[in-house]
């Protein structure tokens, strides 16, 4: 066997230097090398995606659900949004965190600066369910399954710049800041 999983987190863990995976019913596993994991939270919906920004995690999924947590062990649910059935995607980038999915298969974007209060864009990209999103070089990028790719400085107003015609489920940048810790 390759790493180890173990029920109980050692409590020294320190925020910056974990790995945090998520997924079905709502399960949240964590890592401080990426080879041993421990045991956290579950329960309640699929957790899809995850993302770290200002000095928080925040995770989400199916049903609009949005859990935020500080050190990446004890998780606190955010506020609920309405008309969101499904979140894919979430970055964090220009002081924001961005979730994209779908509700009644019309694209959603919500925006949040803390991760537990969020709100809607401005405006949504065309397709009818985004997938995935990613920040670098000052701007959002989102894909949908419909190929459209769609572009934002503000993670708020959006315009559609290509659409390649076939599914596109994730996005990536090489371009990041990493954030450094406070003394």
């Amino acid at each position: 066997m390759f790493g180890a999983f173990a029920e109980d987190m050692p409590v020294n863990v320190e925020p910056e230097c974990l790995f945090v995976a998520v997924g079905s019913g709502g399960r949240r596993v964590v890592s401080k090398d990426g080879i041993n994991w421990f045991a956290d939270t579950s329960g309640g919906d699929d957790l899809r995606c995850i993302a770290y920004g200002n000095k928080r995690f925040v995770a989400a999924g199916f049903n609009g659900r949005r859990v935020v947590s500080t050190d990446g062990i004890n998780w606190s649910d955010a506020a609920s949004i309405a008309n969101v059935s499904n979140l894919f995607g979430i970055t964090y980038g220009n002081g924001r965190f961005v979730a994209v999915g779908y509700y009644s298969l019309v694209s959603k974007i919500f925006v949040s600066t803390d991760g537990i209060n969020w709100s809607d864009a401005a405006s949504t990209p065309s397709g009818p369910t985004l997938y995935g999103i990613a920040y670098g070089k000052g701007r959002f990028v989102a894909v949908c399954n419909e190929g459209t790719l769609s572009v934002s400085t503000d993670g708020v107003n959006w315009s559609d710049v290509v659409t390649s015609g076939a599914t596109l489920y994730a996005v990536t940048s090489n371009s990041f800041k990493v954030e450094a810790p406070d003394n």
